[in-house]
C-alpha cells in the first residue's frame, strides 16, 4: 500500500513538474499560446490512467496555481484554466452520456462556455484590452468568425486526443510501466 501511494505522489510531481515546463515554453515559443496548453493538459491523462481521478484534479489545482504565478503568457496559463487543463479529465465523463448528439452538444457547449468565460475573464479581470482591440481590427464579425473557427478546432482537437489517449492506454503504457505492472 506505501508504495502505491509512494508512486502516485512522486508520479503526480513528475506530471505536475512536466506541465509546468510545457505551460513554461510559451515564453519561448510565442506561437505556441494554444498548442502548449494542450499538450499540458494531455499529461493529466496520465495521471488520471495512473494514479486515478482525484490525483489529477490535485495535480490540475496545482498547476493551476503554479501556472499563474510562474509562467510568462499568463494568456496561455488561462487557456489552460479555463478549458485545456481540466478538459482531458472531464472527457471521460462526457464520453459516457449515452446519446452522441448530446454528448457532443454538451461538448460545444462546455468549450464555448469556457472560451466565453475566459475572454471575459481575461479582458475585465486581468486587463488584457489588447484581446478587444485585436478583435477589432478584423470587423464587426470577428468574434463570432473566430468563435465558428474554434469550434472547428475544438472538434479536431477532441478527436485527436481520443486517439493520444487510446494510444497511451494501448501502448506506451505498457512500454513505460513493463517493470510496475
Amino acid at each position: 500500500m506505501q508504495r502505491k501511494r509512494s508512486f502516485r505522489i512522486a508520479f503526480s510531481g513528475l506530471v505536475c513538474s512536466l506541465s509546468l515546463v510545457v505551460l513554461f515554453m510559451t515564453g519561448i515559443i510565442p506561437f505556441a499560446t494554444y498548442s502548449l496548453p494542450c499538450i499540458a493538459g494531455f499529461l493529466l491523462v496520465t495521471t488520471m490512467v495512473e494514479c486515478g481521478d482525484p490525483w489529477a484534479w490535485l495535480s490540475f489545482a496545482a498547476i493551476s496555481f503554479l501556472a499563474m504565478i510562474l509562467t510568462p503568457d499568463r494568456e496561455a496559463a488561462l487557456m489552460y484554466i479555463i478549458f485545456f487543463g481540466y478538459y482531458p479529465m472531464v472527457k471521460k465523463y462526457l464520453e459516457m452520456i449515452p446519446s452522441r448528439l448530446l454528448e457532443w452538444a454538451s461538448k460545444l457547449t462546455l468549450f464555448i462556455g469556457a472560451i466565453a468565460g475566459g475572454y471575459f475573464a481575461a479582458v475585465h479581470l486581468f486587463g488584457m484590452e489588447y484581446l478587444l482591440e485585436e478583435a477589432n481590427e478584423f470587423g464587426k464579425y470577428s468574434l463570432l468568425v473566430m468563435l465558428v473557427l474554434g469550434v472547428l478546432v475544438f472538434l479536431l482537437y477532441d478527436i485527436a486526443l481520443s486517439r493520444l489517449i487510446s494510444v497511451y492506454i494501448l501502448y506506451l503504457r505498457k512500454k513505460i510501466f513493463r517493470r510496475f505492472h
